[in-house]
């Protein structure tokens, strides 16, 4: 995968997932994108696809963690 054109998006739910997938679509992004329901699962995708951009939907923040600390995990090298 091209990192200069990949785009993460860590969404626990389908149907908001698919409406982001669209809207990209919809917009004319020329990109791969790879789908992650968990910070943890994105994390793991970092190592294989290397997402330039990652989106983080609060859907997949577990509950008792807070959206910031989701971040800082997928900031973690």
């Amino acid at each position: 995968m091209d990192r200069s054109r990949t785009l993460q998006i860590v969404c626990a739910d389908p149907d908001l997932a698919r409406r982001y997938l669209r809207e990209l679509e919809r917009g004319g992004a020329l990109c791969e994108l790879v789908l992650a329901l968990s910070p943890t699962e994105a994390q793991r995708n970092v190592g294989q696809a290397a997402p330039l951009v990652t989106l983080l939907d609060e859907s997949a923040v577990a509950p008792g963690d807070s959206l910031e600390s989701s971040a800082a995990l997928l900031c973690e090298i």
